[in-house]
């Protein structure tokens, strides 16, 4: 039964929770790359350039070079300082309200998935208290995660209702919500492919419209990107190919694993390490990639969770996967997403 007071009691205990993990949190300080996108950013000092975070870089008003493009990210920098200015106690007090939405989105979400109510508690209370997800909250940088989370969940659960009653409501708040998801954090552009894996794994109905509709968005965004945004793009040159590169995919999975299973010896950076075939974390990433897989497709006609939950996982994770050159070979809160897979089965599971 889904009623009033269960979705109230959820979003308390979601809440209460969230705050009780990462109260501690509020005493740090700007650290790293806080310091380029807070603290000396003089555009997020003043409204008035709000419209120069949709034009340029992250870390438009700092002495620093970034290629991200994530206005809501810097909008969201913006309104802290006109209330808190540069005590990052209020930074890091969004942080954790925005990891609570998240974990409250993700409820609703699997609930429109799933139809358990007490499936999708447990998986959020899994989501909000798991440690791997520290770097994304408590660091004020990492604030995109979260954010980009929000506005996909939401998008995705629009969309399901929009299968079931297509109204121009719920399409338009759809498709503002994959802006705001794309605004946030670059990895948003993977939506289409979850939305096929939803229909594929669960078998539900397909519709053209709503599905071209935000495939198109992410079109135009690629576009966009690659024309006038062109400027944002990296410039940076990572002399590897994608087979030496691979290895690295599956040494991740390997210590991903690892962190969902035993999160200890946490991580700020992990770097562009290379690794070779034979090394022993590459052999039991492959042995872990392989039992997943092979898992995820025996189970795919009796267990439709298990083919979503694994098929999330990987997912999600493909844009972060180094498969295609980026800054690092893996990193904590490129967890943040696709976690959402392995916590789904544990709660499944009790």
């Amino acid at each position: 039964m889904f009623n009033s007071k269960a979705k109230l009691t959820a979003v308390f205990l979601i809440s209460a929770l969230g705050f009780i993990v990462y109260f501690n949190s509020l005493g740090g300080q700007f650290i790293r790359d806080d310091n380029a996108l807070v603290k000396n950013n003089i555009y997020i000092k003043n409204p008035a350039n709000l419209a120069k975070c949709f034009t340029r870089n992250i870390a438009l008003g700092s002495p620093e070079k970034w290629n991200s493009y994530r206005p809501l990210q810097m909008f969201t920098y913006m309104l802290d300082y006109q209330i808190w200015k540069l005590k990052p106690a209020g930074y890091h007090l969004t942080n954790i309200l925005l990891h609570i939405l998240t974990g409250i989105m993700l409820y609703f979400f699997i609930y429109a998935v799933f139809g358990d109510s007490i499936l999708s508690l447990y998986t959020s209370l899994l989501f909000i208290a798991h440690p791997v997800h520290t770097q994304a909250v408590s660091y004020i940088s990492g604030r995109a995660d979260s954010l980009a989370a929000v506005f996909l969940l939401f998008c995705f659960i629009l969309y399901i209702r929009f299968l079931g009653l297509s109204t121009k409501g719920t399409f338009l708040f759809m498709v503002i919500s994959y802006l705001g998801a794309l605004f946030s954090r670059e990895n948003s552009l993977i939506l289409p492919g979850l939305l096929i894996l939803y229909h594929f794994s669960l078998k539900k109905k397909f519709r053209a419209s709503s599905f071209s509709a935000l495939s198109c968005i992410a079109l135009i965004y690629i576009v966009l990107r690659l024309t006038l945004l062109k400027s944002l793009l990296s410039n940076i040159s990572y002399p590897t190919t994608f087979i030496q590169r691979l290895p690295g995919f599956f040494a991740a999975m390997a210590e991903y694993f690892r962190l969902i299973i035993l999160p200890f010896n946490l991580h700020a950076s992990y770097g562009l390490k290379l690794f070779s075939f034979s090394d022993p974390k590459v052999i039991a990433g492959i042995f872990v990639t392989l039992i997943l897989v092979f898992y995820a497709l025996k189970k795919r006609k009796q267990d439709s969770l298990i083919l979503f939950s694994i098929g999330w996982f990987f997912m999600a994770l493909l844009p972060q996967s180094n498969l295609y050159p980026i800054n690092a070979y893996m990193a904590e809160h490129w967890l943040y997403l696709p976690s959402v897979g392995f916590f789904l089965i544990v709660a499944n599971f009790f």
